[in-house]
């Protein structure tokens, strides 16, 4: 039995109890319908959930491909369910070119699963393992995922995630955008916008006081200037140590030694590094 419901507030169940789930999902779900959505091919698979390229009803609102994220089933505890349906919610209040886009929520059998923008390409990381990329093409990438940051920002939320791997990269570079806001948390939260995010996050780009519960914009700046010295770093000769300097500030372990916004950041890479500015242009 399919049901596609308004699944907030949710309630599945005892605090810590399992989900028992049929050991054929645990393996395969391609050639499943999940509500409206037929799963074709999996594209992409993380340590809570698997996204798959999903067909659907085409409308004015959503193309007849979409992504279909759907939960492990052994992260199905309370917690784990609620996670993922605040990432729902979260996404459901963004609209920018660089974050991904949500459609609709749905749960069938034991599996919450919803759907999303179909982008075809890969990760920044597989890309990066896969392709040379020049350091007027990497900062494009950079540029790109600052913007995405500053939008989040500016709507109160911080992505406390930022890493290559979360960064969905179109096979023509057209698109750059942030995926994944399964760690996303508010950043003043109000009683009516539930409980705190569960933490997570990846060294070396998370920031040392998002551990601690003090996730702010300034761990998103961490984590970009982590993202910056990789990818820059190795791939420029003119301006090294200014970026060297830019890059340590971004990562200072104190977050008020910091850039104060991603604005602040960008504008101060575009101003030391006019080369590959102008290469974009």
């Amino acid at each position: 039995m399919i049901s596609v419901v308004s699944l907030w507030p949710f309630s599945p169940g005892k605090p810590g109890s399992e989900v028992k789930v049929p050991a054929e999902y645990k393996v395969k779900l391609t050639g499943q319908s999940f509500g409206a959505y037929l799963l074709q091919e999996k594209i992409w698979q993380g340590a809570t959930s698997t996204v798959y390229r999903a067909q659907g009803p085409q409308n004015h609102s959503r193309p007849k491909t979409v992504a279909v994220k759907v939960l492990h089933p052994y992260r199905s505890s309370r917690e784990h369910r609620r996670q993922f349906l605040r990432e729902f919610h979260l996404l459901k209040r963004l609209r920018h070119p660089n974050i991904i886009l949500v459609y609709t929520a749905g749960q069938q059998d034991n599996f919450l699963f919803f759907s999303m923008e179909f982008v075809d390409g890969r990760s920044l990381r597989q890309y990066l393992m896969e392709r040379e990329f020049s350091g007027p093409q990497c900062f494009y990438f950079l540029m790109e995922v600052g913007k995405a940051l500053s939008y989040i920002h500016s709507c109160g939320i911080v992505h406390r995630d930022i890493k290559p791997e979360n960064i969905l990269v179109a096979g023509d570079l057209s698109q750059v955008k942030v995926i994944d806001f399964g760690y996303a948390d508010y950043l003043n939260r109000h009683w009516w916008q539930g409980a705190p995010s569960l933490i997570g996050g990846t060294e070396p780009y998370l920031a040392p006081e998002v551990p601690r519960g003090e996730g702010s914009e300034r761990s998103d700046i961490f984590s970009l200037g982590v993202m910056m010295g990789e990818l820059l770093l190795p791939r420029i000769d003119r301006g090294q140590e200014v970026l060297k300097e830019i890059v340590q500030r971004a990562t200072h372990p104190i977050p008020l030694r910091r850039f104060a916004s991603v604005g602040q950041l960008m504008e101060a890479c575009q101003a030391a590094l006019p080369h590959l500015t102008a290469a974009l242009s």
